[in-house]
C-alpha cells in the first residue's frame, strides 16, 4: 500500500523539546507518534502525544520494544481467536 492509500507518512524533524532529531509519524495530516532516541543512540521510545483543551501537550512514552512486543501479542491472540 503506498502512502497515498494508507494515509501515512513520515518526517524526521528537529524539536526545540528534544536534544536529538525525531521521527514524526503522521497519519491523514495529523501527528500519531514520536519515534526518540532521547535515552541514548539505538534506544528508541515511542511517543503519543495528545492535545488536551487548554492546547497544552500531553505525552505518553514506552520503549519501542516493549510497544513491538505487545502489538505481537495482541496480534497473535486475535490470530488464535479466529482459529477456534
Amino acid at each position: 500500500m503506498s502512502e497515498a492509500q494508507s494515509g501515512i507518512s513520515l518526517a524526521i524533524v528537529k524539536h526545540s523539546d528534544y536534544d536529538n532529531p525525531l521521527a514524526q509519524i503522521n497519519v491523514n495530516e495529523k501527528s500519531l507518534a514520536f519515534i526518540t532516541q532521547e535515552e541514548g543512540l539505538g534506544q528508541y521510545r515511542i511517543e503519543f502525544p495528545t492535545e488536551i483543551e487548554d492546547g497544552q501537550m500531553v505525552i505518553t512514552h514506552m520503549d519501542l520494544a516493549i510497544f513491538e512486543e505487545a502489538i505481537e501479542k495482541a496480534k497473535q491472540a486475535l490470530s488464535e481467536l479466529g482459529q477456534a
